[in-house]
């Protein structure tokens, strides 16, 4: 298959590389890249450097629930530039994959199915289910993935994490937060299974549990061999705005669909920690 890239981000780029593996032909787009196809979202129109493909991956755009609350052009880049490009895409014959997020839910139940009513309490969340709201007009050529938070051995957090353990320093991971962490890898090659499969729909990709910062700080610093008097636990609340008891998505018909289980947390800060030693 052909299949056009929107953005050079973490997520594009593995999605792009995932692809690549599996035989697939790779157009990739990038704001700043000059290897790559020139195109900034915020600022195209016509969309007319953008190569024929069977699928476009739409993995561009502001992210971040503060980003997003204080950007005023978040919705300009998120919502009206993407329509508009989904738009041109699927009038030239090219099927969408638009990553979407576990904000599209408002946090107060487990493990909500794709078919749960959507109810976001964020900008970006409302971002997020505006642009599911258009591609649900064409149910045979789309195909929406919700996301959990994605980590890799690059995340910011990760890695500012490790290099404070590693020197001694105490870390302060939030006892009240929690994640269902999917690696980068694991979300590319779920988006691939997808496409290749011809999936039309939403598809939930989430770790099987939730657990806390200070879980995933206490299970990095155990699988690290760090001391773990170096974790202190500390509370998001009066740090973010937004704290939802819940963040896990029920992932057990893309699952199915895909031959592929999602990684417990401690799998994924296994592999996290194996990749980061490889590297050094």
């Amino acid at each position: 298959m052909k299949i056009l890239v929107i953005g050079d981000g973490a997520l594009g780029t593995a999605i792009a590389q995932q692809a690549g593996k599996c035989g697939h032909e790779i157009f990739q787009t990038s704001r700043k890249n000059q290897q790559l196809i020139p195109f900034d979202l915020k600022n195209e129109h016509k969309f007319t450097n953008l190569l024929e493909a069977d699928w476009a991956v739409i993995a561009a755009g502001i992210s971040g629930y503060k980003e997003c609350a204080d950007n005023p052009e978040s919705r300009l880049v998120n919502v009206d530039r993407t329509i508009k490009l989904c738009l041109f895409l699927l009038n030239r014959g090219t099927k969408i994959l638009f990553p979407s997020s576990t904000a599209v839910f408002d946090g107060q139940t487990a493990f909500p199915e794709p078919d749960t009513p959507t109810c976001p309490n964020t900008e970006y969340g409302r971002q997020k289910m505006e642009v599911e709201k258009f591609l649900r007009q064409y149910p045979n050529q789309t195909a929406i993935v919700r996301l959990t938070k994605l980590l890799g051995r690059d995340t910011p957090l990760i890695a500012y994490w490790l290099q404070n353990l590693a020197a001694g320093q105490e870390i302060t991971p939030f006892k009240d937060l929690t994640i269902a962490p999917v690696l980068f890898e694991d979300a590319a090659l779920a988006c691939c299974k997808i496409m290749e499969k011809g999936g039309n729909g939403i598809f939930h990709c989430s770790g099987p549990q939730e657990v806390s910062y200070l879980e995933v700080g206490r299970m990095l610093c155990e699988k690290s061999g760090f001391n773990s008097e170096l974790i202190k636990s500390a509370t998001c609340k009066g740090i973010i705005d937004y704290c939802p008891p819940h963040c896990g998505l029920d992932s057990s018909a893309t699952e199915e669909m895909i031959q592929f289980k999602f990684p417990t947390p401690k799998q994924v800060i296994e592999r996290l920690i194996q990749a980061r030693n490889k590297r050094h």
